[in-house]
């Protein structure tokens, strides 16, 4: 009954948090498309080059985001709902501060940003167009990230997906009135995300208007410890991004690098190699926000053997996942690259080639994310911020700093799987010897 239970609970979960994290990977893979066939590789290697600060503003989301709802799960599990809602605007008023001061910042250097950015040359006026809208638009997207998480925990994973759904929909139509009917160029596929982020972000606000909601909006300051404890508890999760972005930066400045003149070309593959990726990773991320949101109330309620019983099913789910998808990339590549725009037969053959190499990682990704949300949820944070440090960061950046400046964008990929697949042998000792069954049956004993 219980094994039963727990299953449920995380297919529930589970089943909204992957359409959920779908919403801005499908809106972005819309813009890239868009991009790549209007504009050209010049425009689909902006939206790549702009692509860390996305990532920063889901880093800071994500990260107070998780860590704060690690602790609201735990309460709401225990019954404890005025705490509950006291870490809940605690995180909000936390998250609003963080994106005004992204909005003033990046707003006050923009163009040293493109700049910085490798928006240099033909590649800075339209990095400045892309951005500009982007840069105002930072409350928001940090915002919708902390609701979201918000509202899946407090038991409503189906009006986040449609919130995403909402973000897709929305950014469809504006993408194809800005840059078809109205030719906006660039400018218009950034108006139409941010505008579509907003849209998602105003379902999001229904939920607290509900009869059963538990969150309630009210003035409540953080304090240091809240904010300490939102960071420590949801840099596992969060960190991923500003090591994604740092590493899709450094990548990027080596391809440009490239003494062949073919340096575009390079990141414009990238681009098409890291969008298309985002679509198992929107999977693999939501089964793993399903996994923070299930374990963190299984937690509260000192329920031991519920919480390792869906860490067996998000492990299961995962791996068939990027079996599935894997495949589907490697026969599917040709169609794929072209696509996006990619013309041309020595960009075909590079991306083919770059991109069937990629798909190796994929089947050891979904693992990887799924045991560091565990990690995180029952409060093995140091665990888990290793991890994503060494998986999302370190190695990586080694391999390319290696790999990238003799292969270029094969060698980049390899990088990507060389940097999965070390992790996983990480992770495996762990595994399989139980220290996190022994770890949960120590820390989660039912009492009283």
């Amino acid at each position: 009954m219980e094994a039963k239970f727990a299953k449920s609970a995380y297919w529930n979960f589970l089943i909204w948090g992957v359409c959920s994290s779908l919403g801005v990977t499908v809106s972005t893979f819309v813009d890239a498309v868009l991009v790549g066939n209007i504009i050209g590789s010049d425009g689909l290697a902006v939206v790549n080059i702009s692509t860390p600060v996305f990532l920063v503003y889901s880093l800071f989301g994500l990260t107070i985001g998780v860590g704060a709802n690690v602790l609201i799960g735990r309460r709401l599990g225990a019954a404890d709902v005025e705490e509950a809602n006291r870490v809940f605007n605690a995180q909000v008023f936390t998250g609003a501060v963080i994106g005004l001061l992204c909005l003033v910042f990046s707003v006050l250097l923009q163009d040293e940003i493109c700049r910085f950015l490798g928006a240099k040359d033909a590649l800075l006026p339209l990095g400045r167009q892309y951005l500009t809208v982007v840069f105002f638009s930072a409350p928001l997207f940090v915002l919708y990230h902390i609701l979201a998480v918000s509202v899946r925990t407090d038991g409503d994973p189906k009006l986040a997906a449609i919130s995403s759904a909402t973000v897709i929909l929305t950014n469809l139509s504006l993408d194809i009135l800005f840059m078809v009917v109205l030719e906006w160029g660039i400018i218009g596929a950034s108006a139409s995300l941010c505008l579509a982020e907003a849209l998602g972000m105003a379902v999001l606000l229904l939920h607290f208007g509900k009869k059963y909601s538990l969150l309630r909006f009210r003035l409540s300051l953080p304090g240091f410890a809240d904010v300490k404890y939102f960071v420590v508890n949801g840099f596992g999760v969060g960190s991923a991004f500003i090591f994604q972005a740092s590493v899709i930066f450094v990548f990027n400045i080596l391809l440009l690098a490239d003494g062949t003149g073919q340096g575009v070309m390079h990141v414009a593959i990238f681009g098409v190699i890291y969008t298309m990726s985002m679509i198992p990773f929107a999977v693999f991320d939501g089964a793993g926000s399903a996994i923070s949101t299930v374990v963190s109330i299984f937690a509260g309620e000192k329920d031991g053997k519920s919480m390792l019983t869906v860490l067996r099913q998000g492990i299961n789910i995962v791996s068939l996942a990027g079996v599935l998808v894997s495949v589907a990339f490697l026969f599917g590549v040709g169609g794929i690259v072209r696509f996006f725009g990619i013309a041309g037969d020595t960009a075909l053959s590079t991306a083919t080639l770059a991109f069937r190499i990629f798909a190796a990682s994929i089947l050891f990704t979904g693992i990887n994310t799924v045991v560091t949300a565990f990690w995180q949820a029952i409060g093995r944070a140091r665990l888990a911020s290793v991890m994503s440090v060494m998986r999302n960061f370190l190695l990586i950046l080694g391999l390319g700093f290696f790999l990238i400046p003799k292969n270029q964008i094969a060698g980049l990929s390899v990088a990507y799987v060389g940097s999965e697949v070390v992790c996983l042998l990480g992770i495996l000792p762990v595994l399989l010897f139980s220290s996190s069954k022994s770890y949960i049956a120590e820390k989660f004993q039912p009492t009283n």
